[in-house]
């Protein structure tokens, strides 16, 4: 049954009372003993480790905001490490069109703004990271998006990661009056406004995308968001080592340690270290804990150094059926790797707590 919204009010109000933990969950590589409860920070520093992260499973949520209030406090709780959530701002029906649509969205699916949700985010919570996974960002505007990614890091107190990604929805860019065919050239002109907005007090900017007359964002971001890149070709491999902080990648099974590779050839190739880049890769919720425990390990041994659960697309009726899920993965990462600092998590709420609308 629905949780109460008399109760969830209360819970809220103990929500903001009582202090959170900054702790976040790692799996290290070689794996620690079961029984290991805490993690020398110091000593985690010089050593190989993969943070856990999770995907806001929104289009299949109903959009009601207290979904997003129940989901950013169980997160919180459980001390994931970051959230990643995707981006689209129209979608568009498949028949009768030119060229096909490729992706897997439709005019159907539902999508929260994500930087306008990250400002939500931002105030229900106080240590998880806010990531777009990724915003597709030739289809916007560069001095806009520098505006609110510099808020989303200002309100949230330097959390905000903008991964960013050329998309594959040419209705959408349409849409937006924005040009498609030379997103590829747009979004590294972009990173580079972006970047310089973020920066300097005034710029100017004169390129084929750009046009800046000695004009600044204030405040400006302290420090920067990092920028992570999005995609599965090797140009985006390319465009990423040669720009970016990271790599968000939608590989799965085998393919995985194709695209490690690949990422790493790159890497080399501009004179960086996988260790100085983040990558990072889904594990969805398909097999259960023998399978995750697999993955996990093996996206370790990979040097993959955050991992983004997602329950999207695995035949989940509710909302509630989501929180179930994640809050059973977060006691699982925590059993298998022992990576938390004192007691399990409890927030005196079960997921049973959370049946949401039928999707």
């Amino acid at each position: 049954m629905p949780f109460p919204r008399r109760a969830r009010a209360r819970y809220r109000n103990m929500f903001w009372s009582r202090t959170l933990r900054r702790n976040r969950w790692s799996i290290e590589s070689p794996n620690p003993p079961a029984h290991t409860r805490r993690i020398d920070q110091a000593n985690l520093k010089e050593r190989t480790s993969m943070q856990i992260d999770i995907v806001l499973p929104q289009v299949e949520m109903s959009g009601d905001p207290d979904e997003v209030v129940d989901f950013a406090q169980l997160i919180e709780e459980l001390d994931f490490g970051r959230v990643v959530i995707y981006d689209h701002v129209v979608g568009a029906e498949r028949s009768n069109r030119p060229a096909a649509l490729t992706g897997p969205y439709d005019e159907h699916s539902l999508f929260h703004e994500p930087l306008v949700l990250m400002g939500f985010l931002a105030a229900l919570t106080k240590n998880v990271e806010l990531m777009t996974g990724v915003l597709v960002l030739p289809q916007r505007q560069t001095a806009l998006v520098a505006k609110q990614a510099a808020e989303v890091q200002i309100l949230s107190r330097g959390r905000m990661v903008l991964g960013v990604g050329v998309g594959w929805n040419y209705v959408e860019y349409e849409s937006l009056g924005m040009g498609y065919a030379k997103r590829g050239a747009m979004i590294e002109d972009q990173v580079a406004v972006l970047r310089r907005l973020w920066s300097e007090p005034v710029i100017s900017v004169d390129t084929p995308h750009h046009h800046i007359d000695r004009a600044g964002i204030v405040p400006r971001p302290q420090p920067m968001p990092p920028i992570w890149f999005g995609g599965s070709s090797r140009r985006a491999y390319e465009r990423a080592a040669r720009l970016g902080d990271g790599f968000i990648h939608p590989a799965r099974g085998e393919a995985v340690e194709t695209a490690v590779a690949d990422i790493i050839a790159c890497l080399h190739a501009e004179g960086r270290e996988q260790s100085d880049f983040g990558t990072e890769f889904f594990l969805d919720v398909q097999g259960g804990r023998d399978d995750w425990a697999r993955d996990l390990d093996r996206f370790a041994k990979l040097g993959i150094s955050r991992v983004a659960f997602r329950t999207i697309g695995q035949g989940l009726r509710t909302f509630g059926d989501h929180m179930r899920l994640i809050e059973e993965f977060g006691n699982f990462a925590t059993s298998h790797h022992a990576a938390t600092n004192g007691a399990m998590p409890g927030n005196g709420r079960s997921a049973d707590q959370l049946d949401g609308v039928s999707r």
